[in-house]
Parts: structure tokens; C-alpha cells; sequence
């Protein structure tokens, strides 16, 4: 076998890690993780509205088998937590978003009226945790040296004014990253980089993160990086 000439870091995100108007990709925090890192081979995998139920899409192959990675990132969970009018995944969610919207908008209000509901998340909280406790058996079966979780942030106060309940929720579904955590304590590390939501590190939306929140993640996670810089010398 040929001899392997950059470690394969592959990074799986929603949103959180994508481009946006105020961030260009070279402040993205994958962007930033390549310049400070240019032995290693990061690979995004990124997608909006992205959560933890496609970790295990094609028998995990598009995320472990055809990238063969030394080591895994994981940035999920805010689209996985949310507490909605609908969840994003239903059929009546779908068969609104393809109503013409003169349609759709008086539905939409009616469907308001009865407010969030911790029942509507994407991605319940149980399945949340089968979702990670396998991905992360699945990377220890394919040889994948370390993997990396990151906690979801905690919001700004324009976005909990939005979602009460998104506060309450977030910190049950980062006590499942902690758990897995020490479950598989030594395997998987964990970066909490937006813990304080503070408006400084994210847009204008109150959770998506600006340049600066960028750079606090990818430092976060360079961190965990260099402690295994040792350990993939060897790969």
C-alpha cells in the first residue's frame, strides 16, 4: 500500500460551517483550519439543514468508507434540537414549502397559533444519541484514529427571544455529546468554542457565526488537533 502523504481530516457540519453573506469561505473555520495546518487533508462535507440522521446515509459510506479518514469532526446538532412549529422533516412541512405562497402563508399562521413544542425536533433526543454512539462505533470499527465533537452553541438573546425553549434543548442534546464523551473517554474529544452566546461571534441571525466565531471554532478544534498531532505522525 502506498504511503499516505497528508492525514484525512473529514469534517461533517450543517449551516454552521458554510459561507454566508459576512463570512467568505477563506474565514470559514474549515478555511482557517487548512492554512494553519497544511500536512493535514480536511475534507467538508457540509450541508444546510444538515443533522445527525445523515451520519449513517449510505452505510456511513459516503462519510467513512470512500474518504478513508485518519480522523472525524462532527459539528451537528442545532437543526437535530430545534424546537419548530413543524418538524422540517414531516410531510405536511414539505407539501408547504411546495404551496405557491399565497397559499401557504395563511396555513403558516394558523400552524403559529399553537406555538414550538420540544415534540417537534428534526431529530429526537434518543435518536440523537443512537445517531453519534454508532457513527463513532462506526469509525472505530474503519480504523479512524480520533474523533472530534463540537458542542452546539449557545445563541444570542434575539434568537432565544425567537424559540424560548431552543436553551433548555440545546443543553439536553450537548449532555449526550458529554456523555458519548465519557462513554468513549480517550477516543472522542470535545470542543465547546460558542458556549456564552455572545452577539460578537455570530451574524445578524444570532447564531450563525461571523468571522470572529469562525476563528473561535477553529481554534477550538486545533486544539484537539495538536493533541493528537503525535499520534498521527505514525499514520
Amino acid at each position: 500500500m502506498a504511503e499516505r502523504n497528508l492525514c484525512r481530516i473529514l469534517c461533517v457540519s450543517d449551516s454552521f460551517g458554510l459561507p454566508r453573506p459576512g463570512v467568505s469561505y477563506r474565514t470559514t473555520w474549515i478555511a482557517l483550519l487548512k492554512e494553519r495546518f497544511p500536512d493535514k487533508d480536511f475534507i467538508g462535507l457540509f450541508r444546510r439543514l444538515g443533522n445527525t440522521d445523515m451520519l449513517s446515509t449510505t452505510s456511513y459510506g459516503e462519510y467513512l468508507h470512500w474518504y478513508d479518514p485518519d480522523a472525524v469532526v462532527i459539528q451537528l446538532g442545532i437543526c437535530d434540537c430545534s424546537p419548530r412549529y413543524v418538524p422540517t422533516n414531516s410531510k405536511i412541512y414539505k407539501i408547504l414549502g411546495a404551496l405557491p405562497k399565497m397559499l401557504s402563508t395563511p396555513v403558516w399562521k394558523m400552524v403559529k397559533l399553537r406555538g414550538r413544542r420540544p415534540g417537534c425536533r428534526d431529530v429526537p433526543p434518543e435518536r440523537y444519541r443512537r445517531n453519534l454512539s454508532a457513527y463513532v462505533t462506526e469509525c472505530r470499527k474503519r480504523g479512524v484514529k480520533k474523533v472530534i465533537l463540537v458542542k452546539i452553541g449557545i445563541p444570542t438573546a434575539k434568537m432565544v427571544a425567537s424559540n424560548p425553549m431552543i436553551l433548555g434543548s440545546i443543553a439536553e442534546y450537548n449532555a449526550i455529546i458529554d456523555d458519548i464523551a465519557a462513554i468513549e473517554k480517550g477516543y472522542v474529544a470535545v470542543c465547546d468554542p460558542l458556549s456564552e452566546g455572545a452577539p460578537a461571534v455570530y451574524t445578524e441571525d444570532g447564531y450563525h457565526p461571523n468571522p470572529k466565531g469562525h476563528s473561535l471554532i477553529a481554534q477550538e478544534i486545533a486544539k484537539a488537533v495538536e493533541c493528537s498531532r503525535d499520534r498521527w505522525q505514525s499514520i
